[in-house]
């Protein structure tokens, strides 16, 4: 697939020497511009681009010098002519303007000064100067965002972005506001969703962690209370090597030695109440040798 529609051929005299395919007597005729970026060309060398809207569509004319490998100045110029909707390489380009971005949206390119090179949903407008209106700049990252009030009432979007190797190119798109609102939350939701889990998860896990320090307090918290009761039979079942755990070790041994010497006075006491005479003799030798070891 060729990527120039036409090639001319100028000779050092600015004169036609050669073209493909045979031009006619209109397509032959170079511009204004074109006539004098090839003298420029013939006299310094210097390759030049135009971009010009001829019978409602963009054509672009690249002039080149052609240089000779014996004399240092060109001995010619070549001009090549592509059209936007028809080039190649331009083609993937064209089909996603013309697809839109998002919902309504619409894709058009334009120059520095605004003139509107290529515009698939309005090719009538080709060639006009893009006003964006009055329009309000939003925050964006790699170009510029900005929010149109239409004359109905209703507001657009638009941003712009230069396209890279082309800097008098920027690539605008129009989007709806509604649209755009819609994207962000089909964006935004399932961000929101993964916040949301994230947050149940550490909930859940705050809650159990509070749970391994609550629960082992409150058995701790029974137990004293069952030994302000006098009831000393209930132990207090903490386990765990944390802090909670060796409080409950700490306090159910300090449990078993209250109740065993709360058990040798009663049993002191009740001995102490019965008459010498009365004693057995297994009874003395019990009750001494617990005294000596005590």
């Amino acid at each position: 697939m060729p990527f120039f529609e036409q090639l001319l051929y100028f000779d050092v005299e600015q004169n036609l020497a050669d073209a493909y395919p045979r031009p006619g007597s209109s397509t032959a005729v170079l511009s204004l511009e074109e006539a004098g970026r090839l003298n420029l060309a013939l006299k310094d060398g210097v390759p030049a681009e135009l971009t010009a809207i001829k019978e409602g569509a963009t054509t672009i004319s690249f002039i080149v010098p052609v240089q000779s490998s014996e004399e240092a100045d060109p001995i010619g110029v070549l001009v090549g002519r592509t059209t936007l909707a028809s080039n190649p390489t331009f083609a993937p380009v064209a089909n996603l303007l013309e697809r839109g971005f998002v919902a309504s949206g619409e894709g058009l390119i334009a120059d520095s000064q605004g003139q509107i090179l290529f515009y698939p949903a309005h090719p009538e407008v080709e060639g006009d100067i893009f006003t964006p209106g009055k329009i309000v700049e939003v925050p964006s990252t790699g170009g510029q965002a900005f929010r149109r009030l239409e004359p109905d009432g209703a507001r657009r979007l638009i941003y712009t972005q230069p396209v890279t190797g082309q800097s008098d190119w920027s690539v605008i798109v129009l989007v709806p506001n509604e649209a755009s609102l819609s994207l962000t939350v089909q964006i935004a939701l399932p961000a929101l969703l993964l916040v949301l889990l994230i947050i149940a998860a550490i909930g859940f896990l705050l809650i159990t962690l509070v749970r391994r320090v609550t629960v082992p307090l409150e058995d701790l918290l029974q137990a004293v209370d069952l030994i302000a009761d006098g009831q000393l039979d209930h132990s207090a079942q903490v386990i765990g090597e944390d802090e909670a755990g060796r409080l409950g070790r700490a306090f159910e041994s300090m449990r078993i030695g209250l109740k065993n010497r709360l058990d040798e006075q009663e049993r002191l006491l009740r001995v102490s109440r019965v008459s010498p005479a009365a004693w057995s003799c297994s009874e003395q030798c019990r009750l001494s040798s617990t005294v000596r070891s005590k």
